[in-house]
């Protein structure tokens, strides 16, 4: 089998920094300034690491150094470059190799990023090539991705030894979002198109499920039921998301897509990044709240990457606390609930049952799993 393998090498530096998404120059400028790295380098070592022993019956295209070929040679493989990228790098060197790779006869393009980058791919390919995206980007809304690098690299696994595979590929949907308008707290989603996916069932996740407004009685419910039982000189951090935006209305405001701090019902510091919340006084007691993404089933690691793992350690040991209406948790029709949080251990530390505030007074006991399953 011949793959392509395309690196995003800032994929994913918006996030921590709370800037909602890594596009543009002047973005990931300032994602820099406030100490965000990208995480798409680590999350490429994830799954090629795991490549390295079985799999040497593939061959690797490559499309220069920042985008693969450096870090493809560095784990022992032999990759034909067929591109080389300017530097810096730019969304045209991905057409561009996408391009490269599929004249050289790439059965499938291996690729690592977000939505822009899946984007770029659907450009370039037209649905010629099957692709598999490492997730590692910032919002994360289209379903061409493995839930994780482990089970990317688990896919690639079983592809390599399924013969036809290409034969059961699904067109999988291409989604992104105008970075300009989230960061104004407007969400507005578009379908690009679809692109062919190995059929791998559960370690591929799903597109982004939206249900503007039909939640918004059962959010404003858990909202009026939580506010009541927040104790105070607590630290609560709240996730972004429909749900928990109900919330903090009733405490006194916040952002629909930021992670937003309160204390004693009130807000604290609103929209912060990673770097400004473990600034914050690191004394106990600590409460993080999220949601889970609608159709995916994540609590951490797309759309909250500001949400540093360090939070949940000492000294701060904070409680993840869970909610979610009772029509989100049904659209997973029992697929549990994924935590990304790139912290490998603190995933497995939340693997199991966890009680999600589904209603007043009402809790469900639902399965959160790693994502590196």
């Amino acid at each position: 089998m011949k793959i392509g393998f395309i690196l995003n090498p800032i994929a994913g530096i918006g996030g921590p920094a709370g800037l909602k998404g890594s596009d543009g120059a002047e973005i990931q400028t300032r994602a820099m300034a406030l100490g965000s790295e990208p995480g798409s380098l680590h999350r490429a070592r994830q799954t090629l690491s795991a490549l390295t022993r079985a799999e040497t019956a593939i061959r690797w295209l490559s499309a220069g150094p920042d985008m693969g070929h450096a870090l493809l040679t560095v784990l022992g493989f032999s990759p034909e470059r067929c591109y080389q990228h300017a530097r810096p790098s730019q969304a045209r060197d991905t057409r561009d190799a996408a391009a490269a790779m599929l004249a050289a006869g790439a059965d499938l393009l291996l690729f690592v990023g977000g939505d822009g980058t899946a984007r770029d791919l659907l450009d370039s390919t037209q649905g010629q090539c099957p692709v598999l995206g490492i997730p590692a980007g910032v919002k994360i809304q289209s379903a061409v991705y493995a839930v994780s690098p482990s089970s990317a690299a688990r896919v690639i696994q079983e592809l390599n030894g399924r013969p036809r595979w290409q034969q059961s590929c699904q067109q999988r949907e291409v989604m992104d979002l105008d970075e300009s308008l989230l960061r104004q707290g407007k969400v507005s989603p578009r379908l690009y198109g679809y692109l062919p996916v190995p059929e791998c069932g559960h370690r591929l996740q799903g597109a982004k499920a939206r249900h503007p407004g039909r939640d918004e009685a059962a959010a404003t419910a858990i909202a009026h039921y939580l506010h009541r039982q927040m104790q105070p000189d607590t630290l609560y951090v709240l996730g972004p998301g429909s749900t928990t935006y109900a919330l903090k209305q009733y405490l006194g405001g916040g952002t629909l897509l930021g992670v937003d701090v309160y204390r004693n019902r009130q807000p604290l510091a609103l929209d912060v990044n990673r770097r400004q919340l473990l600034a914050l006084e690191s004394r106990p007691p600590w409460e993080v709240m999220v949601t889970c993404i609608g159709g995916q089933g994540f609590i951490l690691g797309r759309g909250n990457q500001q949400i540093a793992p360090e939070l949940f350690t000492a000294p701060r040991h904070a409680r993840l606390r869970l909610l979610a209406t009772p029509a989100k948790l049904a659209e997973l029709a029992g697929r549990p609930l994924l935590s990304d949080s790139g912290s490998a251990e603190l995933d497995q530390h939340f693997n199991g049952y966890h009680r999600i505030v589904t209603g007043p007074g009402e809790e469900t006991c639902y399965p959160v799993c790693a994502a590196h399953y």
